[in-house]
């Protein structure tokens, strides 16, 4: 163990002259994940720039303060604000066995850059280090991965043009965070049971367990007729697109499965500039491409003819739409096939087409703190801090504030000391005794409507 203002300086003086590179790992040799910490980045920012920074170094922190070597195999570049809302990641190496209540990374003084959705670029000052606080706390065993998602809790990029900086709220989300993966190659099935690879997150290994409500979906977003007939069309060719809750054990309770045929091609990232409806094509700018889990931003942005004739239209809510939804400004993602030149501008025949809204970039916060009261009748939860950690909404710290829930709100109780989960209702709830996570929409200045609550005696 060493102190963090050690590894930071160790750090700076490592890599001044490093360039940077990649952490994921070829696909052709899975490595072993017993000890790795797993981080999945949730890259929601409430922007509709892409924001990447060179990452140093990343260590763990337990209560006390103390903190891990320096886990982070190798200086990386790092998407933290993603307009597509497709999660990055990072595979550390294995730490030791502890209970961690924060993870810490190291950001390389000036590296942040912020690409607009025309493609220009612009400089982003940050903090060197960021403590990300883990919500109940990664208790980690070496003998075994642990995934960790983290998130941004308010809108980080900030500052008028030629002046942008990322001051980041960022947190470890709890056991079951809610996450879409795509790119999860190599599925196998082994006694009934589903894994694939996450190329996202350095070829670590997920296990996909399934509920009886799971939907199962082909490549143009039809749904199977049983479990059975999807896992009998399955190939290890395919790729799969997986919505659930992702848990620290890499578990994943998956909610809906949809199997693509392989793709090796790298899919664009752009704006639609024109359309032609007689031809079902369109004019894109082409600002970044992503294989294998990883975005390479374009230094020149290209301009491109995307011919959809064939393709699968997806809509921003994941369901099969028509060319007509295209319109002009909106940023998409297209998985191709074939590509041509023509006067000296790249054509490609599309397969897939998929349309990205506002709620690509839309954060998702939570919140930690004591219950005071609950109001059945109601259904009002009033939350005040717990040990002086403030209740922050729209970057206000507030004494309290009343939390909504509904009959669609999903409720929790996790049991001390690392126990499992099960399902409970508002009622058994205990005001005075219980910590809370809230997660959910602020629509008032002191009122969040959760979408998930979950308690633990404190």
């Amino acid at each position: 163990m060493r102190t963090f203002s050690t590894l930071s300086l160790s750090l700076m003086l490592s890599i001044a002259a490093c360039s940077g590179g990649s952490s994921t790992t070829s696909s052709n040799a899975v490595p072993i994940d017993r000890g790795a910490v797993l981080v999945v980045v949730e890259t929601r920012a409430g922007s509709d720039a892409f924001v990447q920074f060179q990452l140093a170094g990343a260590t763990l922190e337990d209560a006390a303060g103390t903190q891990t070597a320096n886990l982070l195999p190798e200086s990386t570049m790092l998407t933290v604000g993603d307009a597509t809302g497709e999660p990055a990641g990072l595979r550390l190496n294995p730490a030791p066995a502890g209970d961690y209540a924060a993870l810490v990374l190291v950001l390389v003084p000036n590296s942040g850059i912020a690409i607009a959705p025309d493609g220009s670029s612009q400089a982003v000052t940050s903090p060197v280090d960021v403590r990300v606080p883990i919500a109940g706390g990664l208790q980690h065993d070496p003998q075994s991965a642990s995934w960790l998602v983290i998130a941004h809790d308010a809108v980080p990029l900030s500052g008028p043009p030629g002046a942008l900086s990322w001051n980041p709220s960022m947190s470890g989300r709890l056991d079951g965070a809610s996450l879409r993966l795509d790119e999860l190659r190599f599925p196998v099935v082994n006694q009934n049971l589903l894994a694939a690879t996450a190329t996202t997150i350095g070829n670590a290994s997920v296990d996909l367990a399934c509920s009886s409500t799971c939907i199962y979906e082909d490549e143009g977003g039809i749904a199977y007729a049983s479990r059975a007939a999807f896992l009998t069309s399955l190939s290890i060719d395919d790729d799969l697109l997986v919505d659930g809750d992702l848990r620290r054990d890499g578990r994943m309770d998956a909610t809906r499965i949809r199997r693509t045929s392989r793709n090796d091609q790298p899919r664009l990232v752009g704006n639609i500039l024109s359309i032609d409806a007689a031809t079902n094509s369109f004019e894109m700018l082409v600002v970044a491409t992503r294989r294998n889990g990883n975005q390479v931003y374009l230094v020149t942005p290209e301009l491109a003819v995307i011919r959809a004739q064939n393709a699968i239209i997806e809509a921003a809510n994941s369901s099969t739409t028509n060319f007509s939804s295209l319109m002009v400004a909106q940023l998409v993602k297209v998985k191709w096939w074939a590509k041509s030149t023509s006067n000296g501008v790249p054509e490609y025949i599309a397969r897939e087409v998929e349309l990205l809204g506002s709620s690509n970039t839309q954060i998702h916060p939570e919140w930690e703190a004591l219950v005071q009261s609950v109001d059945v009748t109601n259904q009002v939860i009033v939350i005040v801090p717990r040990n002086n950690d403030p209740i922050v909404i729209q970057g206000v710290s507030v004494p309290q504030a009343e939390v909504l829930v509904s009959n669609t709100t999903s409720f929790e109780r996790r049991e001390n000391h690392g126990g499992s989960n099960f399902a409970i209702t508002l009622a058994q709830i205990q005001p005075g005794t219980d910590r809370i996570w809230i997660r959910g929409t602020v629509v008032g200045p002191t009122v969040i409507e959760a979408t998930r609550v979950r308690v633990r005696e404190d």
